[in-house]
């Protein structure tokens, strides 16, 4: 007969692990300067919304920066990422509709997913994109280009590089 003299807990912090896991986590889904959704992502959540909602109407918007290596070259990247979180800032802006999906596309491209509607494209005008941005006083010029989605089918992809075609 085995008798029980006492019991012990081993216990071990895993804290650093699960945040670890968390970041990585999130840095598989979103751009690590922005935190915006990146490219695979948002492809993925845009596809996911126009399929949702065949009744609407969708367009991707792209925004992209001028010469964003320029800026990165004269004057440092930590400087690039200030123009990148700048434009970044400003499209959270737009997460009032569920209807509205953003991210950071790569480089100097952002893309939105959102409906034609008038509305919606106020939305983007009420977030202050005119033609430029500024960062720490350097004025920085943005170029647009809009794509209707007429096909749920086709890779959201190529609906993205399409607004990219067209903001150049």
């Amino acid at each position: 007969r085995v008798e029980t003299i006492g019991r012990y807990l081993l216990i071990e912090d895993i804290t650093k692990e699960h945040i670890e896991k968390r970041k990585n986590e999130f840095l598989a889904t979103h751009h690590f300067v922005t935190e915006l959704y990146n490219q695979s992502h948002f492809c993925k959540k845009a596809s996911e919304l126009v399929k949702s909602d065949r009744q609407t109407k969708y367009a991707v918007v792209c925004i992209t920066i001028n010469k964003l290596r320029v800026y990165n070259e004269i004057f440092g990247r930590e400087m690039g990422d200030r123009i990148l979180c700048t434009v970044a800032n400003r499209l959270r802006g737009l997460k009032l509709d569920s209807k509205i999906v953003y991210g950071h596309y790569y480089s100097g491209h952002f893309d939105v997913c959102m409906p034609i509607a008038d509305a919606c494209i106020e939305k983007l005008n009420s977030l202050n994109f005119s033609n430029s941005v500024t960062a720490d006083d350097i004025a920085v010029d943005l170029y647009y280009g809009m794509v209707q989605i007429n096909d749920v089918e086709v890779d959201m992809r190529v609906n993205c590089e399409r607004a990219i075609t067209a903001a150049n």
